[in-house]
């Protein structure tokens, strides 16, 4: 059985949610700032990812992340996502993929052994072996996810608290 404390506590706070969202659809600016503020937490955390997990030719990558918040019609949206542009490697990077390659890119090997492919308008690369038809995985290496993982309890505590500040600077 709860004890009258506790009652008394969860109405009181139901009273002051209901005063809050009041205030916040009054107010969907100091929404939005609060929420511009978590999805910057967020986008740095999956930008530190991708440093981890794609050591080399990420530029686009890197520069296609973007972050959104809008206001329409009274209500805030927050989002990080990657341009359109970058979404197919994006998504293959997070999840996995096969890509199957047709073969017939010119090659040479090192005396080190290791392989150089040669892009086929060079002159030089007719003279050289070709790949056979073929299948190449790419493993997860996922970015996004672990973020939201990571920084979730963080970015909501952070927008709470932007907000309920917010909320006591208006109600003196």
């Amino acid at each position: 059985m709860a004890s009258k404390m506790s009652i008394k506590g969860e109405i009181e706070l139901k009273a002051l949610q209901g005063k809050i969202d009041m205030w916040a659809a009054k107010n969907p600016e100091a929404v939005r700032k609060a929420l511009d503020q978590g999805t910057i937490v967020l986008e740095r955390q999956v930008l530190t990812n991708m440093r981890r997990q794609l050591r080399s030719r990420t530029g686009k990558l890197f520069r296609g992340l973007r972050r959104l918040v809008t206001l329409t019609a009274g209500r805030v949206n927050a989002a990080v996502f990657v341009e359109k542009s970058q979404h197919t490697k994006a998504q293959a990077h997070e999840a996995g993929a096969f890509i199957h390659s047709p073969g017939g890119t010119p090659y040479f090997r090192t005396r080190a052994g290791q392989t150089i492919f040669v892009s086929r308008d060079k002159p030089w690369a007719a003279n050289l072996p070709r790949t056979k038809p073929h299948t190449i995985r790419l493993p997860k290496r996922p970015s996004f996810q672990p973020a939201l993982r990571k920084r979730q309890k963080e970015i909501v505590r952070m927008i709470l608290t932007r907000l309920v500040r917010e909320f006591e600077r208006s109600h003196g």
